[in-house]
C-alpha cells in the first residue's frame, strides 16, 4: 500500500514539473521568475477578456446598439419547445478553423451562453456587471 502510495505521488510530482516547464517555455518566463504569478496574470486577462465581451453583448442586446453588431448576433430559437429557450441563448456559428474562434460573431455568443440565466436576467447594466464579476471570481476561486 505504501509503494502504490508513493508510486503515485512520484507521478503527480512528475507531471507538476512537467507542466511547470511548459508553462515556462511558452510563457518565457525566467528561472527567477514564479509561475504561480505569470499563470494568474494570464488567469487575470482571460476574466478580464470574458468581462469586456460580456458586458458588450448585454450592451448590444438590451439597448440593439450599435446596430452592426446587433446583426451580427442571432437568437437561438429551438424547432420546438424546450427548456433551454427561456434562457436568452445566442445561435454560435460552426467554425472549421481555431482562428475564426476570435472572432466577435463566434466569441459573443459563446461567451454569453456560458452565463447563468439568472445573471442575463438583470434588469441594469449595474446590476449585470456585479453579479458577472462576482460569478468570475467565484469561478476563479473554485479553480
Amino acid at each position: 500500500m505504501i509503494i502504490v502510495t508513493i508510486m503515485i505521488t512520484i507521478s503527480l510530482i512528475i507531471k507538476f514539473q512537467f507542466k511547470v516547464a511548459s508553462v515556462r517555455k511558452l510563457n518565457e518566463v525566467k528561472k527567477t521568475e514564479s509561475v504561480s504569478v505569470k499563470l494568474s496574470r494570464i488567469c487575470h486577462q482571460q476574466f478580464k477578456i470574458q468581462f469586456k465581451i460580456a458586458t458588450l453583448t448585454y450592451k448590444t442586446l438590451a439597448n440593439c446598439q450599435p446596430s452592426y453588431l446587433y446583426n451580427l448576433l442571432q437568437v437561438h430559437q429551438p424547432s420546438r419547445a424546450l427548456r433551454s429557450s427561456t434562457q436568452k441563448l445566442l445561435q454560435v456559428p460552426f467554425l472549421s478553423t481555431d482562428f475564426g474562434q476570435c472572432a466577435f460573431s463566434y466569441s459573443c455568443p459563446a461567451t454569453w451562453n456560458s452565463i447563468p440565466t439568472s445573471i442575463k436576467n438583470c434588469s441594469s447594466l449595474y446590476s449585470f456587471k456585479r453579479h458577472f464579476k462576482s460569478h468570475l471570481i467565484a469561478q476563479l476561486t473554485n479553480n
